[in-house]
Order: C-alpha cells, then sequence, then structure tokens
C-alpha cells in the first residue's frame, strides 16, 4: 500500500457525523470520543482567510482562517466546535462566535480554559473543568459519558499516538523511509478521521514502510527540524522540493509532534479525567505555556536535534502570534550552543513562502559543514 491508497482507503470516514471539531492540541479529544463524537482537528487553512471582516486585523491568520471557514459554511457538518483559551486570538475566535451566532455554523461553540503551568494544583484545576466540560455536553447533546466509555476512548488514542510515535522513529533513520510531507498527509488523516478506523488502517502501513530499507530520497539531503505553532505546510514540500536539498526529519509543532508525544497514564491516576489532565497538562508544550520559555521548550528542541540529528532548525513564527516571537531567543540561544545553525522565518499559515530565504539557508549549510 502506498500513501494515495491509504489516502483513499479512509477518504469515505472523512466529513462524517456525529462530530465536534477542535482547533488546539489542548483539547482533550477522549471526552468527545467517549461520548460517541468523532472528533475533528482543523489544522490548516480553510482557505477563507480574507472572508472573515468581523474579528480584528491583528489576531493571527489561524483565527481568521476558522472564522472564514464558518463564515462560507466549511463546517457545517458539525455538531459544535470547541475553542479553549489556549491563547487571546483563540478567545476572540470564541468571542466572534459567540456574537455572529447567526451567521456562522455550527452554532454551538464552548470555550473552557487551559492552565499555562503544569502543576500538581493545576493538574487538579484542570480536571475540574474537563469535568464541568462534560457535564456540559452530556446535557447539551443528552449524552452520558461514564468512566468507563473514558478509559476505552482513552485505550484507542493511546493506540493511536504509539502508532505515530512509531512513525517518528522511521524519521531517525540515516536514511528515512518516509518524508516530511509524507508525514504531514498522515497527520492530517488522523486528525480528520475518525481513530479506530485510523488505526486499523494505519498500522499495515506503517508496518510496511518499518520493513523499508530504502530512504525515500536517493540524494544527499540536509535534515531540518521545524519548529512553530500553526506552520505553513508549504514551506515542508519546499524545503524538500527538487532543489533545495532539504528533508523535514521532525516538527515540534501545534500539527506535529506535539498532537500526540505523550500517552496517558491510567496507572499513575486512577480516575481517568485526572489522568486525562495530566497528559495534556505535561505533554510537549507549545508557546503559550509559562514553563516553555526558559525552561522546558529549549531543552526540548535540543533533545529534539540530538535525536533525529537535525543540521539546522527553522522557527516558523506566525504572523501576529506574541508567544512566538518572544520564545525564540530561549530556544535561539540553546540551539546555538549545540552549534546547530537556526533561522526564523515569519509568515501566515498559507500563501506565498520566503522561498530565497530558505533555500539560502540551505546552501548556507554546505559552508557551515566545510
Amino acid at each position: 500500500m502506498n500513501l494515495s491508497q491509504f489516502k483513499q482507503t479512509l477518504e469515505p470516514y472523512k466529513n462524517i457525523g456525529p462530530s465536534i471539531g477542535w482547533f488546539c492540541t489542548y483539547m482533550p479529544e477522549e471526552i468527545l470520543h467517549a461520548a460517541g463524537f468523532n472528533t475533528y482537528g482543523i489544522r490548516k487553512s480553510s482557505g477563507c482567510e480574507d472572508d472573515d471582516v468581523y474579528l480584528s486585523r491583528g489576531l493571527c491568520s489561524f483565527v481568521h482562517s476558522i472564522f472564514g471557514g464558518a463564515l462560507e459554511g466549511k463546517y457545517d457538518y458539525m455538531d459544535g466546535v470547541i475553542i479553549p483559551h489556549c491563547c487571546e486570538c483563540m478567545r476572540r475566535l470564541y468571542d466572534g462566535w459567540v456574537e455572529m451566532n447567526a451567521s456562522v455554523k455550527p452554532q454551538f461553540a464552548y470555550q473552557f480554559s487551559v492552565p499555562t503551568v503544569n502543576t500538581n494544583q493545576s493538574v487538579e484545576y484542570f480536571s475540574k473543568t474537563l469535568n464541568q466540560f462534560k457535564e456540559d455536553i452530556e446535557k447539551q447533546f443528552n449524552k452520558h459519558i461514564s468512566d468507563e466509555a473514558l478509559i476505552r476512548s482513552i485505550k484507542v488514542y493511546n493506540k493511536t499516538r504509539k502508532l505515530l510515535n512509531r512513525l517518528y522513529e522511521l524519521r531517525k533513520r540515516e536514511k528515512p523511509s518516509v518524508s516530511g510531507f509524507q508525514v504531514q498527509e498522515i497527520l492530517d488523516i488522523c486528525m480528520s478521521t475518525p481513530k479506530e478506523k485510523f488505526n486499523e488502517y494505519f498500522e499495515p502501513y506503517l508496518q510496511e514502510l518499518e520493513m523499508k530499507e530504502t530512504g525515500v530520497f536517493n540524494d544527499f539531503r540536509y535534515r531540518v527540524l521545524l519548529y512553530g505553532g500553526m506552520y505553513n505546510p508549504s514551506i515542508v514540500k519546499y524545503i524538500e522540493g527538487d532543489g533545495t536539498g532539504g528533508i523535514v526529519v521532525c516538527e515540534d509543532a501545534c500539527q506535529g509532534y506535539r498532537y500526540f508525544d505523550t500517552q496517558i497514564d491510567m496507572e499513575a491516576d486512577t480516575q481517568p479525567m485526572t489522568a486525562i489532565s495530566r497528559r495534556y497538562l505535561s505533554k510537549m508544550p507549545c508557546a503559550r505555556m509559562a514553563s516553555s520559555h526558559g525552561e522546558r521548550t529549549p531543552d526540548i528542541v535540543v533533545k529534539l536535534v540530538r535525536e533525529f540529528r537535525a543540521d539546522a532548525v527553522i522557527y516558523f513564527a506566525t504572523k501576529r502570534c506574541d508567544n512566538l516571537f518572544w520564545e525564540y531567543q530561549f530556544v535561539k540561544d540553546a540551539v546555538e550552543k549545540e552549534k546547530i545553525p537556526i533561522k526564523k522565518i515569519e509568515g501566515d499559515i498559507s500563501g506565498d513562502i520566503p522561498q530565497r530565504e530558505i533555500r539560502s539557508f540551505i546552501e548556507l549549510l554546505d559552508f557551515i559543514e566545510a
């Protein structure tokens, strides 16, 4: 089975109900899954950024893409959307959804707060928040979410995470048997199809990839680690295009490793909601987490650089994302201590990318290596 066949196999399971959409990796899908919903991660451009004429232009392109898509009916098939208060842009997205409720679909939107620190107190607080979220979902949709159903959902999603971690192990090889663009496609399928079906069809395809002894590229490629929040997927395609000379071996990003890096440990916490809370607060952090700046994130990036043997880091800062802009210096300092080149690229989640900057940076690696 090749990637195209794998995608075709799962195509019938996309955009079907009952379903609820989510926009942030701090959204515990297990709760919605236990209620009988398919969960759909909206993780790329809707193509409608310019159709949003209501929200402030000071918000990021991801938020404008989401709201423009809602105004144009891109998510009509969904029963609702969950918008965690993970950053101020997302908070304003929720405000707009409520204000323009008669004009957007789905009309049901829900927001809850996510702590910015990972402590025993914050885990307890977030657990209570998620319990309230569970009760509100039960009331809104006339559902019952039992502990047994949560445990079953946890097992399903843990299986997904294990499979995706195995996929990333292939990228640590000297000659990776899968490209960054192919991984991007796989993750998109994973976030937009029911997890039982994804697990069922992805595991045999993954086993074929694991058995491959040849690399996806025959020529020499510089190994690039991509860091950011929501990044423009065209960057990966360009880095790996003919003549650019790179291969993306890891994405420490919101549509990458952060989605699946950490399992839910039911042995450490006997209460499912506490275990869910602990996992989501202890997973690989994004720039919105207070502990990421100067503490966890630089160490994690260095660890990934070593594990995936990256030759360079490209830091994608989404325009108007304050968190990413002021986090950059911490990541830059840590990476340069490892004598690894790093390049900051600014842009939106779709549209043109600075091809000349990217190509020049990768070409410069020839001189650094020499």
